[in-house]
């Protein structure tokens, strides 16, 4: 990838980061053992020769550094201060519309693989969602038996844990072997097989609406950013002590809690 902003486990992209890639693709969202994996909206990029216009619109968009942070620049400390949240995020003004030359896959992502849900899944996770949020709202969790674990912030906000637990999507503990989950993988191995017959991938406008919240991610892109610029000046004032010196400083992650 050409740049990723989030948390790490053991070498691995693992919790909740925003990764650009090198052909101008963008993803926001969960990951598990270096793999995309929970909720997330993933902007691809298409291209190529049977689509022009959307290979010169790509290309447009990595010379204006569309998707990057805008925080690795020749930036002194004062600049970088002034960089606001949207341009840390990438600069992109609506994650979830489609442009030239962009297909949107937003939603539940296994394994590094887009697996869209169907309309009963959605129904699911909406009322999973209301039901984190009511806990959050009163200030408990009853799916938590342990005294302290888990409990919502009392001003109404949900907790690190309960934001983790919903980037990660809403089958995390099931069976590979059940019956729901076999019928799944069936069903995603006959939509891939279309998508690739007519030549193309799986888009979000093709399934039930199944928006992810951006600003869920938000806190630990910042928070990546931050701490890289930190090292990053860091590296220039030693870098200027040692005039001779001749070695690479940088450092472009952290280590987050990842779920």
């Amino acid at each position: 990838h050409k740049e990723f902003a989030g948390q790490w486990r053991n070498d691995m992209l693992h919790g909740s980061g925003k990764r650009l890639s090198k052909d101008g693709s963008l993803y926001l969202g969960g990951w598990r053992k270096g793999l995309r994996h929970g909720d997330g909206i993933c902007r691809v990029a298409v291209g190529g020769f049977l689509n022009p216009l959307g290979a010169a619109a790509n290309a447009v968009r990595r010379a204006r550094g569309a998707g990057a942070t805008g925080r690795f620049g020749e930036l002194d400390a004062k600049q970088k201060h002034e960089v606001d949240l949207d341009q840390v995020m990438g600069g992109i003004k609506d994650w979830h519309h489609e442009e030239i030359g962009i297909t949107l896959q937003e939603g539940r992502f296994n394994q590094d693989d887009y697996e869209p849900r169907d309309k009963t899944e959605v129904k699911r996770k909406k009322a999973k969602l209301k039901r984190l949020q009511e806990q959050a709202e009163s200030g408990r969790d009853d799916s938590s038996p342990r005294k302290g674990k888990g409990k919502s912030d009392k001003k109404g906000k949900l907790t690190e844990e309960e934001e983790a637990q919903l980037a990660e999507g809403d089958d995390e503990e099931e069976d590979p072997n059940s019956h729901a989950a076999v019928k799944r993988r069936q069903r995603q191995a006959r939509l891939k097989a279309i998508a690739k017959h007519e030549g193309r991938i799986l888009a979000a406008k093709d399934f039930p609406e199944d928006l992810v919240d951006e600003a869920q991610f938000e806190p630990v892109v910042q928070t990546a950013m931050e701490t890289s610029d930190a090292a990053e000046l860091v590296g220039k004032k030693v870098r200027a002590m040692y005039h001779g010196a001749n070695f690479a400083f940088r450092v472009d992650k952290y280590e987050g809690e990842g779920s």
